[in-house]
């Protein structure tokens, strides 16, 4: 499944993941669990607990997924300039908006 969304609250279920590509600049919240954020090629591991934030760093892919039981994750992309000609959005990918996939 695709998800094209500056902002979205996600439930993920125990052994689920979730893929996040062009990220940059998107803020990872844990709402509920714990959860596991890795980026690809990246060493580090970064681990949120409940109301601990992540802001995607990179242009790398990010894999989400909870530690233990399901957890709930909000996404936040990064806000977006003022646009001052409405029919250019449909010429250029909007910035800030994660496109998210279950993995």
């Amino acid at each position: 499944m695709w998800i094209n969304t500056p902002t979205a609250r996600l439930d993920l279920p125990e052994r689920r993941s979730l893929r996040l590509e062009r990220a940059r600049d998107t803020r990872l919240r844990a709402l509920r669990g714990t959860l596991w954020v890795t980026l690809d090629g990246d060493p580090r591991d970064i681990v949120l607990s409940r109301g601990e934030c992540f802001t995607v760093d990179s242009d790398r892919s990010v894999v989400v997924t909870p530690l233990g039981d399901c957890a709930t994750l909000e996404v936040r992309g990064a806000p977006r300039p003022p646009r001052q000609w409405a029919w250019l959005g449909a010429l250029q990918p909007a910035r800030g908006t994660a496109v998210l996939q279950a993995a």
